[in-house]
This record gives C-alpha cells, sequence and structure tokens, in this order.
C-alpha cells in the first residue's frame, strides 16, 4: 500500500493546488486531465506513474471507455460514485484500484484520481477461495449464516436488526442485456447496501439476486436511518440505463427469549411479499425508463412514437381490426424501437451515410426489442411484430429476410408508417429528408419491393385529402 504522498506544486496554479493537496491526502494517485483529455500526474509516490499520459496506458478498453463516460458525467456536474478496475500489468506495483473523477468548479479543472486497494482485494480473494467471501460482490457467502448467527445472538447485542433485500427484474435484466450488465447491477445494489450499512454490518449474499444485512445493537432510529439510506442511493442512480430496484424486508430481535432464526425466517416472508408488488412495479417502469433514456439519445424519439402509433392505428382501423388487435398494434408503436437503447448515440445521431459496422450495429436493434418485449408479459404479444418491422416485401430486409406474407401483417403496417416519419426526420442518419408529399411518393415507390403493395394503396388512400 503506498503512504503519504509528495506533492508537485510546480505543475498547477495555486487555486488548482489547493483542490489537488486535498485529492493527495486521500488518493494514492492524483491526475489532472488536461484540454485534450491527456493525463498530468500531480502526486505519487512511485515516479513510473509519471510515463502514464492517457487512461489508455493504465486500463483496458472496456474499462476506460467507462472512465470517459464517467468524465463525461462529472464535466456535466452529474453525480459520479467510484468503481474498481484491475490495471493493466505493468510495473506499478499495485493491480487493484478505485476510479474517482473530481471536479473542480471554480478553476474548471478536472482530476482522475486512484486508490490502492490491492491489498483489500487480495484478501477477498483470499478469502473468496476458502468460501468465505462472494469474489463478485464483496459479502459473504451464505455458508458462513450459521456462524454469523452464532456469533451475533448474545444478549450484549440486542437490538439485532435483520435487513433482507432482493434485486427486482434480474432475470429480465439477464435476458435483454446478458449475465454481465446483471453482474453489475449486483455490485451495484451490493455497494448501496454496504454504504448504507454501519461498519459492524454484516452483509451476506443468500442467493443470486437476495442479500442480507445483520446489524447488532441497531436501534429503532439507525434502523430508519438504514432503510432510508437504501432509498436515497437507489433513487441516485435513477438516471442510469440500467436502475437498481431493491425489495426491503426488516425485522428485529429485542428480547433474549426470540428466537433470530424465527426472526430471520419472518423476515423473508416480509420481503416475499414486497417483492411481488415490487416486481410488478418494476416490470411496468422498465419500458418507460428505457424509452426515457432513448429520448435523451435521441430527442426526436418520443415524438417519433406518436406519431407511428397514430398512423398505425389508422390502418389497423381500416383495415377492421379488432379491439385485441388493436391493443397489440398500439404496444407494439410504442417499443418498437426500443432496442435503440443499446446503440451508441453518435450512431443514432449521425447525419449521412452509415459505415457498415455501424449499420450491423442498427440491424440488431429489431432483435434488442424482441427480448424486450417477450421478456414482459404485457409487451410479449408484439415481440414478432416488432422483430420482423425491417422486413422488406421482396425478402431484402432484416433480421431474417423473410418475404410477402410470411412477414406479419402488423410488421408490415409498422414497416410503412415508421419509414414514411422517418423520412421527414431531418435529425437521423439519412442522405436526404422529404416533405410530407415527397415521403408519400417514396412510399408509392417502394410498394411491392419495400412495402406491401396492397397496404401501400391502403396507406396512400387514407393519407390524400
Amino acid at each position: 500500500m503506498m503512504g503519504k504522498m509528495q506533492i508537485r506544486g510546480n505543475i498547477l496554479n495555486s487555486g488548482i493546488i489547493d483542490t489537488a493537496k486535498v485529492l493527495s491526502s486521500i488518493f494514492d494517485v492524483v491526475f489532472k486531465i488536461n484540454n485534450n483529455g491527456q493525463l498530468e500526474l500531480f502526486s505519487s509516490e512511485q515516479s513510473i506513474f509519471s510515463k502514464i499520459t492517457s487512461i489508455e496506458n493504465i486500463a483496458n478498453e472496456t474499462d476506460t471507455a467507462r472512465i470517459y463516460k464517467l468524465i463525461d458525467k462529472t464535466k456535466a456536474k452529474k453525480n459520479v460514485k467510484t468503481f474498481r478496475i484491475r490495471l493493466l500489468e505493468s510495473d506499478f506495483n499495485i493491480d487493484w484500484v478505485d476510479i474517482y473523477i473530481a471536479r473542480d468548479d471554480k478553476n474548471n479543472a478536472v482530476f482522475l484520481t486512484l486508490k490502492d486497494i490491492t491489498e483489500g482485494q487480495r484478501n477477498i480473494e483470499r478469502l473468496s477461495e476458502a468460501g468465505i467471501f462472494d469474489s463478485l460482490t464483496g459479502a459473504y457467502y451464505r455458508s458462513v449464516l450459521p456462524e454469523l448467527l452464532s456469533k451475533t445472538d448474545l444478549p450484549g447485542n440486542l437490538p439485532i436488526a435483520i435487513f433482507m433485500f432482493d434485486v427486482n427484474g434480474m432475470k429480465i435484466i439477464n435476458d435483454i442485456f446478458g449475465y454481465d450488465e446483471g453482474n453489475k447491477l449486483l455490485v451495484k445494489c451490493a455497494t448501496i447496501i454496504s454504504l448504507a450499512a454501519p461498519s459492524r454490518g454484516m452483509i451476506v449474499r443468500m442467493s443470486g439476486d437476495e442479500f442480507l444485512l445483520m446489524v447488532p445493537k441497531c436501534l429503532r432510529q439507525e434502523r430508519q436511518y438504514i432503510a432510508d439510506k437504501i432509498i436515497e442511493y437507489t433513487k441516485e442512480e435513477r438516471n442510469e440505463l440500467i436502475t437498481p430496484d431493491i425489495s426491503m424486508g426488516i425485522g428485529v430481535k429485542e428480547i433474549t427469549s426470540q428466537s433470530l432464526e424465527t426472526i430471520l425466517r419472518r423476515t423473508e416472508e416480509k420481503l416475499i411479499e414486497k417483492r411481488k408488488r415490487d416486481s410488478a412495479s418494476f416490470k411496468n417502469t422498465i419500458v418507460r425508463d428505457l424509452l426515457r433514456h432513448l429520448s435523451i439519445k435521441n430527442f426526436e424519439t418520443t415524438k417519433h412514437i406518436i406519431r407511428v402509433k397514430g398512423l398505425s392505428l389508422m390502418l389497423g382501423e381500416s383495415l377492421k381490426f379488432d379491439q385485441e388487435d388493436m391493443n397489440i398494434l398500439a404496444l407494439a408503436a410504442d417499443i418498437h424501437d426500443i432496442g435503440k437503447v443499446l446503440i451508441p448515440e453518435e450512431i443514432l445521431s449521425k447525419k449521412g451515410n452509415l459505415t457498415k459496422k455501424e449499420w450491423k450495429e442498427i440491424k440488431l436493434h429489431p432483435i434488442t426489442s424482441y427480448y424486450i418485449a417477450n421478456a414482459l408479459l404485457k409487451y410479449k404479444s408484439t415481440a414478432n411484430v416488432i422483430l420482423y418491422h425491417h422486413e422488406n416485401w421482396d425478402g431484402s430486409g432484416y433480421p431474417e429476410g423473410i418475404k410477402e406474407d410470411k412477414i406479419p401483417l402488423m410488421s408490415r403496417i409498422l414497416s410503412i408508417v415508421d419509414s414514411f416519419d422517418m423520412m421527414q426526420n431531418t435529425t437521423h442518419y439519412r442522405k436526404k429528408f422529404y416533405s410530407p408529399k415527397g415521403a408519400l411518393m417514396e412510399i408509392k415507390k417502394g410498394a411491392g419491393t419495400k412495402f406491401d403493395p396492397n397496404l401501400v394503396r391502403l396507406f396512400l388512400k387514407i393519407m390524400t385529402p
């Protein structure tokens, strides 16, 4: 572990030096990020860091991207938290660090700081190998719980508080985004619990998505404080793509005659009831949150959805759809583009031609939308409609290249109205944009190749005064 820092005061002006001195007293390595994004070492006992000029020198590609996003959030004055990375193979004498980005508003300066956590991380790894700690979250394994209960269940530790937590929507998150993102969410939730818990608290990972926090000598006021902090820290993550959603049950052993195991069981029962309610709420809000993120990436999205929905329902009504089919069509229009939430913003907002690699990213979004719809009961009936809404009548579309009547009717409807609206979108990636009349002419030209010719005739009839 590195010791006290040596301040290199000749690098920066006096105002920034004051901020950097404070950072140097807390962190082991402090860099200033200059206007070109390069790193200028401010302090470190290890001279090897003086050779570092960019983030790519210390972090792998994935972590580098995360750090740059953290820098952008910091510059935008958004709340940021530390995160842990393993440094690239090097002669730094440290393996693991906590990364934190600090902002000095007065002097318009941004700092990247490293905190050496190698020793602690190695201890966790050793304990994990011994079957004590979960290496992913740092919590105790469930197998250790009986021993923890035995050591804690003493008269001098009363009242003993038991908090049980369930991370809602883990299956959905894993299905939509993959297990890597699911693991990141678990780590984030474990961190939230750890931040809210007092140092004497013991955190146990009970199962894949369940945690327990046991706190001895925990009075009513402190129990309420812990619960409030869990809620507060969770709300702070609302701007993230995957928002933590944690159900909580609380129990307490206040007198010696009570059984701690019984308290534990009753707390779990409370959690199960709470989880049933919260799970339904989570499923109702996940689509809203994803669409909000998509709207942030591309400000036309919300208006585009409203227009596509209205035009789709006009065609559905002309085709004499029953109420059930109208509802499916409306829901499909609501989320037909939701898979774009995973496409980088620079691709979504690009004007002009996309590269082959960028088009490949674009063509994945119906599949992503399909997985999202299929994972949520409310939208399950729309999954195939959304999956095929970029297929073409002549078989030249994507993702499967099916043609004509093999393309679901609702998908063919979405294809026409989605294309009609996008042709008039001046902010999207296209060589040119069209007036409403020009867009109708393009739809007409696409009849029999891109679009169902019968639906095109009906659409032109509806849209022509």
